[in-house]
């Protein structure tokens, strides 16, 4: 492999080589050769594909809470055709070359062909490399602006719910009053997906699976493990001027107890670990200034995890960069591209026969498509308009770059700040409350409640002469859980969503006197759910209707929302 590596490398030495000493000698001019890397203008790492939903999983979800790695490299497919047209002239004339790397394609040590590599490679004139090399400096300055982002878990204050939209000013003076219970920290660029997280796996005896023949029989034990903590996944988009939007989702759990389920009478029939979690899942989407902070706030009432803070902020490391010329704009436009985010945790109750996911969850992708925006923006037949990745490139007059410019402002100026504040009340009893960030047209989702694993069934495996039991373990969740959309609409917003309250009786075991015994567990639960598609006025608390009671016999719990609007 390394032998097929080296004679690759060789290879592209002479060629670079002969192709210089030819354009000196043609030209007669020492030649210049500069080999710039493409990872600056790749796509943004991600680190973590996608968001955890739940702090329990079946054995097809134990993947999710496993160290991600970064997302394998992309070449970006805009920037040679952007170059080479802007350089026409010199590359027509033989005085400028540009060419992509390659590298092998190795299978079993042994080369197999060839893909395009990370580097750019620039040789030519001094006078006409040199230019280039400046456009490609001054390119990854607009696009690889670095943004940093800290993520803080605060003590909750008694009181009222802290607002969801800090200043920089205001989140220095909360760190200032409240020692922060966590931190952690990471940079990106604009589109780059993060996760800062505060987590610990707690292993269980997870499941039983079996395996039966003629007269033979033996259960093969899974190792869960339940997540315990924080974590943020987020992506950070750059608008215009030193403003970010900031949009993911917040998981914290806190364990409540890890109870031991028998699954027959006898000790050899063996046991399961049933982890029982106070969880939030919680959206959040908004844009702020460079230092500003988006806020998840809430209490669980009593069914979900304690009073919590987590607060999300960002700010540019650099000032904002000089553009590359006149004739051409390059902006990255991630926050005004479709994004997926959670549109609702559909949590409806899981039958003991249902083998449907989990903890599904709806996925909305919202914004403008690359194709509207190219439209929007191709502004005359000379104009050129590129949509690399989550790049914008307009080349051509200096106008139509201007006037680009100024619509892109316009559609960045739309991206408006909303939050939600839900509330569960009972008589006597603490509520259950929460504070959102979220972005008007953008999709939001949220779960507070309880989360516990049970035997909620088994499946049998015979064979001749042989049978056994096979545990299914599901998970009951009570709580409150919604998911919304709003779009303004007059004086007020158009809101589409529904919210579901959730309430179960602690499981009852059942025993299945067969020729093993099969202890399962029985659940009764309570269940309302309320919609709401109408104009709803901002900035006055509306109540939805009453939801069962947390505890059987006990008052029912009323749900009210209040939509706040910038």
């Amino acid at each position: 492999m390394l032998a097929a590596m080296r004679d690759h490398m060789l290879r592209i030495a002479a060629a670079l080589s002969g192709a210089v000493s030819a354009l000196s000698a043609q030209q007669g001019e020492a030649p210049t050769v500069v080999v710039r890397s493409l990872l600056p203008f790749s796509m943004p790492s991600v680190q973590s594909d996608e968001a955890i939903t739940s702090a329990l999983f079946d054995d097809q979800h134990q993947e999710n809470i496993a160290l991600g790695a970064g997302s394998r490299f992309r070449a970006p497919s805009w920037l040679l055709p952007l170059l080479q047209q802007r350089h026409r002239a010199a590359i027509d004339s033989g005085q400028l070359q540009l060419s992509l790397s390659s590298e092998p394609v190795l299978e079993d040590g042994e080369a197999k062909g060839e893909r395009t590599g990370d580097k750019l490679i620039l040789h030519g004139r001094r006078s006409d490399v040199e230019p280039c090399n400046r456009e490609l400096d001054a390119i990854a300055a607009l696009i690889g602006r670095p943004i940093e982002v800290t993520a803080f878990q605060l003590p909750l204050p008694e009181g009222a719910l802290p607002s969801p939209v800090w200043t920089a000013a205001q989140l220095q003076q909360a760190l200032q009053q409240s020692k922060p219970l966590w931190t952690a920290r990471g940079s990106t660029r604009s589109g780059g997906a993060l996760r800062l997280a505060n987590e610990r796996g707690r292993s269980h005896l997870h499941d039983v699976d079996v395996e039966v023949a003629e007269k033979a029989q033996i259960a093969d034990p899974k190792v869960g493990v339940a997540f315990a903590g924080v974590r943020a996944t987020l992506v950070a988009h750059a608008l215009p001027g030193d403003e970010l939007v900031l949009s993911g989702s917040w998981l914290l759990s806190e364990p409540v107890a890890m109870h031991t389920q028998p699954l027959g009478k006898a000790p050899s029939d063996g046991s399961l670990d049933l982890p029982e979690h106070r969880t939030a899942l919680v959206t959040f989407a908004g844009r702020v200034p460079t230092g500003g902070a988006l806020v998840v706030a809430g209490r669980g009432g009593g069914t979900g995890p304690d009073g919590f803070q987590l607060v999300i902020t960002a700010r540019y490391l650099a000032p904002p960069p000089g553009e590359v010329a006149p004739d051409l704009l390059v902006r990255p436009v991630s926050a005004l591209l479709p994004w997926s985010m959670l549109a609702r945790p559909d949590l409806e109750w899981r039958r003991p026969s249902d083998d449907r996911e989990p903890f599904p969850i709806a996925l909305h992708r919202d914004g403008i498509t690359r194709e509207d925006l190219q439209r929007l923006m191709t502004l005359r037949p000379s104009t050129e308009v590129t949509i690399g990745d989550q790049v914008l490139i307009v080349s051509g007059e200096a106008d139509a770059c201007r006037i680009a410019d100024a619509l892109l402002q316009q559609l960045a100026a739309s991206v408006q700040n909303a939050a939600w504040h839900v509330r569960a009340t009972a008589d006597g009893k603490p509520p259950l409350e929460l504070v959102q960030p979220i972005l008007n047209d953008r999709s939001a989702a949220a779960f507070v409640g309880r989360e516990r694993a049970i035997v909620r069934d088994f499946e049998v495996e015979i064979a001749a002469r042989s049978a056994i039991g096979n545990p299914v373990v599901g998970v009951l969740r009570s709580g409150l859980w919604f998911g919304a959309t709003t779009t303004g609409a007059g004086a007020g917003m158009h809101v589409t969503g529904s919210w579901s309250l959730a309430a179960f009786e602690p499981p009852q075991v059942r025993v299945h006197e067969a020729a093993t015994p099969l202890h399962l567990q029985v659940v009764d639960y309570r269940l309302t759910t309320l919609p709401w598609d109408a104009v709803m006025t901002t900035g006055q608390e509306h109540t939805l209707g009453n939801g069962p009671a947390w505890e059987s016999g006990g008052p029912a719990t009323a749900v009210s929302v209040k939509l706040l609007a910038r």
